[in-house]
């Protein structure tokens, strides 16, 4: 009983230390990358809003202490600021008006993912920057995607079907954020620009998301290590029954268990999900997950123009990596239960060897008593 309460025992620690490992890198890629903004005679752009089901939230950060070390996110009290419209010429220019000129490190108007208040947050500078292409997709079902009549130069439109449009845009700040891709679209008409909050449009980078599906097989590898070292420890469980007869194989399952450990801790260093296409609170949602990317390979799927090839690229590169990970993910599996075969195998083929006697296998030695022609004559 003692010998199985051990063999659990380790099964507990080795997941307690992948979990730590897992944890700390979800905990990085769940960090929305944020980029700030200081109120300008009183005024914010109107993009600094974030929007849900609940209205719209205006966010600032400050350092935490203790337990919520770091910079973390606080909303503004709804009394403090407020959409004011004003014109050019016939041209409605909206801007936000905010009370005082903020706290800590800022407002914050770009994030990878809408930040949650509480949650930590990473600021970055636009100082990197990539050649990118973006998917425009209209949320509205009854709706007409909205796009601007004069495009700025940066962004140029490859193809636009009425609900989606494909654009590839030159240069722009890496890590992707939809808030700032809104913003580069749209900068050259100035009416969309300015009533911004009100276009039901989700953008995708395509970076972000050949990056996402480059990133599968590496998850599905550490699933995989993980089903091989569960599957090995059930055939432990039987194996520490007789411990002293199986003490190689007990010790060779646990060297093993902590060598797969080692290579869980340097896949999971290797993972860099962009930011946009995770969950808002929980990494493992996949309704999130199915939300997103039925959006995105539906608007993938009309483009049938100039946007076709690089649209069926993107949706060929997601198959095949989906594919390549459950493949992976099988293997662990597959792989798992080939090492406990060979491992039965060789303890059948051992016991087989020790129910032999010790003279099993020798030849019968010939007589050589009297009257047998033997002896000496």
């Amino acid at each position: 009983m003692k010998r199985r309460v051990l063999c659990a025992c380790a099964l507990v620690v080795w997941v307690l230390v992948a979990c730590t490992v897992l944890s700390v890198k979800i905990e990085d890629l769940m960090t929305p990358r944020v980029r700030f903004r200081s109120v300008e005679g009183g005024t914010l752009p109107v993009d600094a809003l974030f929007w849900d089901e609940e209205g719209m939230h205006l966010y600032w950060a400050s350092e935490g202490t203790g337990w919520e070390s770091g910079t973390r996110v606080r909303e503004e009290a709804a009394d403090r600021y407020a959409v004011e419209t004003a014109y050019d010429g016939e041209i409605p220019i909206q801007k936000l008006k905010v009370e005082g000129f903020g706290f800590g490190a800022g407002y914050i108007q770009y994030a990878t993912k809408a930040p949650q208040t509480g949650e930590k947050v990473l600021g970055v500078d636009a100082v990197a920057r990539a050649d990118d292409r973006w998917v425009l997709v209209d949320t509205d079902p009854d709706g007409e995607l909205l796009l601007p009549q004069t495009w700025p130069p940066a962004v140029t439109l490859v193809e636009e079907t009425g609900r989606a449009a494909l654009v590839e845009a030159a240069q722009q700040p890496t890590p992707f954020m939809p808030g700032q891709a809104y913003a580069a679209v749209y900068d050259g008409d100035r009416a969309l620009r300015s009533t911004l909050p009100d276009l039901q449009v989700q953008v995708f980078s395509l970076g972000d998301v050949t990056a996402f599906a480059d990133q599968l097989p590496l998850v599905a590898g550490i699933g995989a290590l993980a089903v091989f070292v569960g599957i090995l420890w059930a055939y432990s469980w039987v194996l520490v029954r007789r411990p002293r007869q199986n003490r190689t194989l007990l010790a060779v399952n646990g060297g093993l268990a902590l060598l797969l450990l080692v290579g869980v801790y340097f896949l999971v260093q290797g993972v860099a999900l962009p930011g946009s296409l995770l969950p808002a609170e929980v990494i493992l949602s996949p309704e999130a997950y199915r939300g997103e990317f039925a959006a995105l390979t539906g608007a993938l799927a009309q483009f049938t123009g100039n946007g076709a090839a690089q649209a069926q690229a993107v949706l060929s590169r997601l198959d095949a990596r989906g594919t390549q990970a459950g493949l992976l993910l099988g293997s662990g599996a597959v792989l798992g239960l080939a090492a406990v075969a060979v491992e039965v195998f060789l303890t059948f083929r051992k016991n087989r060897m020790g129910h032999k006697g010790p003279s099993a296998g020798k030849r019968p030695q010939p007589h050589t008593g009297p009257g047998t022609g033997g002896g000496r004559a």
